[in-house]
């Protein structure tokens, strides 16, 4: 969307061969103290702050569907765990789609890989996980049971890179960032 605000003197459909798009490169952060991972709700994106650094990493990110929407907290993470197949079997929302409670989508529900790379959060009793997707195309979607979803590389980069061990910061919230004037 933002794309073609930037552009609306070009046609969108079918512009010209040759013709300059200008692709929007900045934006407005979540007000919110600038320390290790942050995840606006509204956006669908984590932000990470790497310590004793003046940058930023943004990444889309899949969260909550209605019903089972990712909290709003403040927690750290409690756990880095590699090849979490296990730790997503025994996840309690998992386990409640085993089962075929209605909270979990019901019988019949597509089984999702957590992909490589798992990170737990030190929230509740650790039910919530940033992780990656067999299904790239939950990215950037409210389908999850409340787990955040990352694409594979992309979690990978935050799992892997350094000052990221368990007890890095995390918080979460809904706020919708406003744009600035043009």
């Amino acid at each position: 969307m933002l794309i073609l605000e930037a552009n609306d003197t070009i046609a969108p459909v079918q512009p010209k061969p040759g013709t300059q798009v200008l692709i929007p490169s900045q934006m407005l952060l979540p007000d919110v103290p600038r320390e290790g991972i942050v995840v606006n709700l509204a956006e669908l994106r984590l932000y990470y702050f790497p310590p004793g650094e003046n940058q930023v990493q943004v990444y889309p990110l899949g969260i909550g569907q209605l019903g089972l929407e990712t909290p709003e907290m403040t927690t750290r993470v409690g756990q880095k765990i590699p090849n979490p197949t296990d730790a997503y079997r025994r996840h309690p929302r998992a386990l409640a789609g085993e089962r075929g409670d209605a909270a979990s989508g019901g019988p019949g529900r597509t089984e999702q890989s957590p992909g490589r790379y798992a990170l737990r959060l030190a929230y509740g009793n650790g039910e919530y996980l940033i992780h990656g997707t067999n299904a790239p195309d939950s990215v950037c979607l409210r389908v999850s049971s409340g787990c955040m979803r990352m694409n594979a590389d992309d979690i990978k980069a935050l799992f892997s890179g350094e000052n990221r061990d368990a007890g890095t910061d995390y918080q979460s919230a809904g706020e919708v960032c406003r744009r600035a004037g043009w």
